[in-house]
């Protein structure tokens, strides 16, 4: 007789099926999916919840410009935009920012578009609108070209500057620039055919409202 003693097992099992047949405890696969399914839900209502509202305040939101608005265009000049247009970009004095952090300005009318920015400037009027003429060239308007010749324009507060109204197969516009003690300031205003017309007053007072540090020529 051996002395090897087998174990039982109950009929028609063998050993091999003993060690695979699951437990009651050990996690199943469809159990592992519907944990899995479940976090994904939970971490998508947090998305939704959470992050997205956060994500939406961070955004600046386009404003719509009230009387008295008073825009900085950094360098210590100022222009007050047209009532109704919107602000796409830009720093409303009343904002109260830090000065050495101010974009340039940029409005919006319907089709029509102005953008407003300075900077320090030791040469001649007329090499700030070549300047300026360039970056038009380069940014916006490929095919444009002169379309009246440049003329001197004046602001409220007595600054002496030079507008150029220009035309491209689609748009027409002008370019304005200013210079004033180291100081220059462009605006660059593009617009289609119908809406120059209806813009054109809100412009003029928009370029007429330039002031440097407060109002000085």
């Amino acid at each position: 007789m051996s002395g090897v003693v087998e174990a039982s097992h109950p009929a028609g099992e063998s050993p091999g099926d003993a060690r695979s047949a699951p437990t009651d405890d050990a996690p199943r696969e469809h159990d592992r999916r519907g944990i899995g399914v479940a976090v994904g839900v939970a971490l998508l209502a947090l998305l939704w919840m959470v992050v997205l509202p956060a994500v939406d305040e961070a955004v600046p939101v386009d404003q719509e410009v009230a009387a008295g608005t008073v825009m900085n265009a950094d360098h210590g000049v100022t222009i007050v935009p047209p009532v109704g247009w919107n602000i796409d970009e830009g720093l409303v004095v009343a904002d109260g920012r830090p000065s050495s952090d101010v974009p340039p300005i940029g409005l919006s009318s319907g089709s029509t578009t102005a953008s407003i920015s300075t900077l320090s400037w030791d040469e001649s009027l007329d090499a700030l609108l070549a300047r300026a003429n360039e970056i038009h060239e380069q940014a916006d308007e490929p095919n444009w070209h002169i379309a009246h010749p440049a003329a001197s324009v004046t602001t409220d507060s007595g600054a002496t500057g030079i507008v150029e109204f220009w035309e491209s197969p689609k748009r027409t516009g002008r370019i304005v620039v200013f210079v004033d003690d180291g100081v220059g300031a462009q605006i660059i205003v593009s617009t289609t055919r119908s809406e120059q017309i209806d813009d054109g007053d809100d412009i003029d007072a928009m370029v007429a409202s330039v002031k440097f540090d407060g109002g000085s020529a």
